[in-house]
């Protein structure tokens, strides 16, 4: 199965595709001077793109994060841009998930609180190829869903 891992920010959005390793990771970063819904719609069609490119059947999405970042209400403005995402996805019938964070770091690192550069050794452990934070994460989410789809075809 060929699985999408998506770490979705308002400016670095982590993408990973795996199916039988890597095949493609990259970060899409906008600007912080668009407006969100501008930055959520560059970002929902870039993913599309991929998908359609990569024939993508599946996608993990890091779920919002519930803590408070310097710059007041940012999970709610994320939140927007998952809602934009998953749309596009319902609208081309691709299957997503929401995955917890702790839930892929746990079981792509053994710590559900693994620090970035922890995501990032593993990466080039598995792999052998390095990645920023974002794409590890997003690596990490697409791990998450290939060895949980193992799980329940088993």
């Amino acid at each position: 199965m060929i699985v999408m891992g998506i770490d979705l920010a308002l400016v670095n959005t982590g993408i990973c595709v795996l199916n039988n390793g890597v095949k493609y990771n990259g970060t899409f970063i906008t600007s912080k001077e668009d407006e969100d819904i501008i930055r959520s719609i560059q970002i929902a069609n870039n993913i599309i793109s991929l998908i359609k490119k990569y024939n993508v059947e599946f996608v993990g999405i890091e779920n919002y994060p519930y803590h408070s970042y310097p710059f007041g209400n940012y999970s709610y403005r994320i939140g927007e841009t998952v809602g934009v995402v998953k749309y596009l996805l319902n609208q081309n019938d691709i299957e997503w998930r929401m995955v917890a964070i702790r839930a892929h770091k746990k079981l792509f690192t053994g710590n559900g609180g693994a620090k970035k550069e922890d995501m990032m050794e593993r990466v080039i452990k598995l792999y052998g190829i390095m990645m920023n934070q974002h794409e590890a994460d997003a690596c990490s989410i697409a791990y998450y869903i290939t060895q949980k789809q193992k799980i329940s075809e088993e």
